[in-house]
């Protein structure tokens, strides 16, 4: 029997990624904030570490939100997302999903 391969940086770094939207969407659903646009949601996804690009930020969103994670929606020049009750089990930990990294 084979070892399933180990994951590669680029989908250990989406999956973190992933994980940090979840949970910076969550951290501002606690202080009443149910949903944010991409522009405060990408510098508040950097205070954990480097700034994802746009590109990379809207891949994200799209690929978290095909997995019902959160809702986007658009309001004029920004895009606003907001976690569902599925993403803020996730950013918890308490439900897992498949491409996204386990909070410590």
């Amino acid at each position: 029997m084979t070892k399933p391969a180990a994951p590669s940086f680029v989908e250990r770094t989406a999956a973190m990624l992933r994980l940090v939207v979840l949970q910076v969407l969550a951290s501002a659903a606690a202080e009443g904030v149910p949903d944010v646009n991409d522009a405060i949601l990408r510098s508040s996804v950097a205070e954990f570490g480097p700034v994802p690009s746009l590109e990379m930020l809207n891949e994200t969103v799209d690929w978290l939100g095909a997995e019902k994670l959160l809702t986007v929606r658009e309001a004029g020049p920004f895009r606003v997302v907001a976690l569902t009750h599925l993403g803020a089990d996730v950013a918890a930990g308490l439900v897992t999903v498949d491409g996204i990294r386990r909070p410590d």
